[in-house]
């Protein structure tokens, strides 16, 4: 992962940490708490002693740089059963700003520096390396590496050029295990955000060398990026209480809306109509499995999970139970496009609606693979039908 998954453990959803009081629904924002909508990094991954900008984009509560206390850890450990821990947390020396997202969200930002000896000082990287490699392919690897010592072996990597990969003692079948070896010299950071007498946010961060390495074609090392949004768009589907759509299968009618860069989006609700909010996600990145990385196998393109946020006009709450709220919820990938379940509201006094759409990148089998993430704001209003109104209230 990015590991920029962010844990806040909320019934089960392993998101936010601390002792905050969230609603039932964890994707409903609340005007009088703070909540986090995305911690977006940029570049979504680097190489010991780059420079990353942070956003952190927060709805509800507003949020300002002073309310907020930021540490890290570059020393994360990780138990026989896969339980991680950060170990010696220090302040992170920062200078955070305000920064601009929404008018209806609280933006800070700023920038810190990856430490130099990240990966030379990890826990997770032990002093026998090698151990590292699995064993048939430690066969493989010619003596003269196999005598490096850690630091000696990060040194090679740091200073890696062109130039200095032909004068390496190493031939072509190590210079093909280097993609497996940079996964395992893959070590994530951890940064804490605590909102001040409220909860802590903890933020995980994977640092490798690739991107300092793609001036060498013949490595094909992967580099992921931050997820693009190309647009977001609402089916409208001629069919009632359907779980599930796929535009391309053609057995519904529908009528499909693109939400525009206004973000403002008109919605008719109708009883006898299901809708699908769609995410078409753009640039798409590739990357190695473990296997792949050790040559048996080719890249695959990374996979997206969606999650959306939903907050109310608090003067149309006053008598509309959150049981009755609208929710948007589902991750299925469908024809190029993520589909989520919009379930309207059955109170027709919510006319509006502040919605924010999360994209983070995932993919299974790759060592502590670094994880980009995205967010769009829109905004919904609502004209419920006749019939619609009717059939509510007889239910």
């Amino acid at each position: 992962m990015r590991l920029v998954y962010l844990i806040i453990t909320l019934l089960g959803i392993t998101l936010l940490i601390g002792c905050a009081e969230f609603p039932t629904a964890y994707s409903r924002i609340e005007p009088e708490k703070a909540r986090l909508l995305d911690f977006i990094y940029e570049p979504a991954e680097a190489a010991p002693g780059d420079t990353v900008l942070l956003k952190a984009v927060f709805a509800g509560k507003p949020v300002e740089a002073d309310d907020l206390n930021w540490r890290m850890s570059q020393k994360v450990i990780v138990n026989q059963y896969g339980v991680n821990t950060a170990i010696d947390t220090v302040p992170l020396e920062i200078v955070p700003q305000a920064c601009t997202f929404s008018d209806r969200t609280s933006c800070i930002a700023f920038t810190f520096v990856i430490p130099d000896n990240i990966i030379a000082e990890s826990p997770l990287i032990p002093e026998n390396w090698t151990a590292l490699i699995p064993e048939y392919y430690r066969e493989h690897l010619p003596p003269a590496l196999q005598s490096m010592s850690k630091s000696e072996l990060l040194g090679m990597v740091d200073n890696m050029s062109p130039e200095v990969l032909s004068s390496l003692p190493i031939g072509e079948e190590t210079l093909s295990l280097l993609p497996i070896l940079l996964q395992c010299f893959t070590v994530p950071m951890r940064i804490y955000c605590t909102i001040a007498n409220d909860h802590t946010i903890l933020s995980s961060y994977s640092v490798r060398y690739n991107s300092r390495l793609t001036s060498i074609p013949q490595l094909h090392l992967p580099v992921n990026r931050n997820p693009y949004i190309d647009s977001v768009g609402v089916y409208v589907v001629h069919a009632a209480q359907l779980s599930a759509f796929d535009p391309t299968e053609g057995k519904h009618s529908f009528d499909y809306r693109t939400v525009p860069e206004s973000g403002l989006v008109e919605i008719t609700i109708d009883d006898r109509t299901s809708y699908f909010m769609a995410a078409f996600i753009g640039d798409i990145d590739s990357t190695l499995s473990i296997d792949a990385a050790m040559g048996n196998g080719t890249p695959l393109p990374e996979q997206f999970v969606t999650q959306w946020y939903l907050e109310f006009d608090k003067d149309e709450m006053d008598e509309v139970s959150p049981s009755d709220l609208m929710q948007i919820s589902g991750n299925l990938p469908a024809a190029g496009r993520y589909l989520s379940r919009l379930y309207p509201t059955r109170n027709s006094a919510i006319t509006t609606c502040t919605a924010w759409l999360e994209v983070r990148d995932q993919f299974l089998n790759e060592y502590y693979r670094p994880q980009g993430s995205t967010l769009k704001e829109m905004r919904f209003s609502f004209v419920y039908t006749d019939e619609y109104v009717e059939s509510v209230k007889k239910k």
